[in-house]
């Protein structure tokens, strides 16, 4: 694998630490943040992160895609039912939708695209 296809590669993993990154710096601040802010800004990043890495590991492929968002809505919702510790909070549904899709937006508009970490294993000279 050149240099070159390495460092584009970079992004893939330096996008995704960094909205996690924001989410979780979000927490000591939390006293300090809007109410809206404070129990969703950290969901909506992760959901962001997941979606990124998930689209860019599998092309945007739509089954995985689709799963990544059932995955983390029903998770969500597990803490409804008292399935999973938590709290279940409506907003945490639309913020979950949010962060998802913006995560696909992020991915489709990466300046490194066709750089996947898939992609620079299959085709190491790239």
């Amino acid at each position: 694998m050149t240099q070159d296809a390495r460092s584009r590669g970079h992004g893939y993993v330096l996008v995704p630490v960094l909205l996690l990154v924001c989410g979780t710096a979000t927490y000591p601040a939390r006293a300090q943040l809007p109410d809206l802010v404070r129990g969703t800004f950290a969901d909506t990043l992760w959901a962001a992160a997941f979606s990124y890495v998930l689209a860019a590991l599998t092309q945007r492929d739509r089954t995985w895609v689709l799963s990544g968002i059932v995955i983390a809505l029903a998770l969500e919702l597990s803490q409804g039912c008292s399935a999973l510790p938590g709290t279940f909070d409506r907003a945490d549904l639309v913020a979950l939708s949010l962060g998802y899709a913006l995560g696909l937006a992020l991915e489709r508009s990466s300046s490194h695209r066709g750089s996947c970490p898939v992609d620079m294993m299959r085709n190491p000279a790239r």
